[in-house]
């Protein structure tokens, strides 16, 4: 029995996972999500000095409280690490304050990772699609008779939409020209990360989060719809009041609501499952050769 610290430096919000890996089960330790916004007001592909500070400081406190767990603890970058000119400040301050990598993955391998880490969770169906809506990119995962057949990663994120697009109606039209790149199906649609667990626990009234009523629940398209009418009647105020389990998410929650309800629509489903487990999921669910490999030398 290992335990692993596994750290998602996103767009929005930096996330933790520590777990025991226990034969073939990933048994939680620890969550925790807390909102950097790395890839806030990023101007020629470089990100800000505040955005980096926030973002050290983050990781700096999750790498200090996960040295009591464990000295396994893997950091990986994903839309604006992949994006950002800069990203090498990130980086270096890792490498020689921590002696810890920082791995960079492709969208294309954060779909696949996705996929490995919900397979068994919804086996029970022999098509799905599993899709991820982060701050600079969604990932698409095609998921057929419990295998991973295809995977897309398109440039549609939530804060990739504030930064290009100043209102609502031009991200609309946006989302919807980007998603006539991907192949309809008719799988179970799964959605995955912190936009579609916001949505359920919107959804449920919650005060504070409980991934335990959120993961394998179901969001229909008419929940989507009163999700979506009452928060463009809210004002950023009442947006906090809404969501008090993540209150700094709620400056871009609308457009993450837009961009999932177009999924929904694009693909002519009436309901999707809501999946609370990620890439970090997957990272653990690789071979222990693999997993090394995202260790890396320490």
């Amino acid at each position: 029995m290992e335990k692993y610290a596994v750290i998602d430096v996103g767009t929005n919000n930096i996330l933790l996972l520590i777990a025991r890996k226990q034969n073939d089960e990933i048994i939680t330790l620890k969550k925790s999500s807390r909102t950097s916004a790395l890839g806030r007001n990023m101007r020629a592909d470089n990100i800000t000095g505040a955005a980096l500070a926030r973002a050290k400081k983050i990781l700096r406190e999750y790498i200090q409280y996960c040295k009591f767990f464990t000295s396994n603890i893997i950091v990986v970058g994903t839309s604006t690490a992949r994006r950002a000119a800069n990203i090498k400040l990130l980086q270096t301050w890792l490498k020689s304050r921590f002696n810890i990598n920082f791995k960079i993955i492709s969208g294309e391998e954060e779909a696949y990772l996705n996929g490995l880490a919900n397979l068994g969770d919804f086996a029970e169906f022999s098509q799905l699609l599993l899709f991820d809506v982060g701050g600079g990119s969604t990932e698409f995962t095609y998921v057929n008779d419990g295998k991973i057949d295809k995977m897309f990663s398109l440039e549609l994120g939530i804060r990739r939409l504030h930064n290009e697009f100043s209102n609502m109606k031009n991200r609309l039209k946006y989302t919807r020209e980007i998603l006539r790149k991907l192949p309809k199906t008719k799988a179970k649609l799964v959605g995955i990360g912190g936009t579609v667990t916001s949505l359920v626990a919107i959804s449920q009234n919650m005060d504070e989060y409980d991934t335990s009523k959120i993961h394998k629940q179901i969001l229909t398209e008419s929940e989507l719809q009163t999700i979506l009418s009452k928060l463009k009647n809210s004002n950023r105020k009442t947006l906090q009041k809404i969501m008090p389990f993540e209150p700094k998410r709620a400056e871009i929650i609308l457009t993450g609501t837009m961009i999932v309800k177009e999924i929904v629509a694009y693909f002519g489903v009436q309901e999707i499952f809501v999946s609370d487990k990620g890439l970090q999921y997957g990272i653990l669910n690789l071979p222990r050769k693999k997993l090394e490999e995202y260790l890396g030398e320490r």
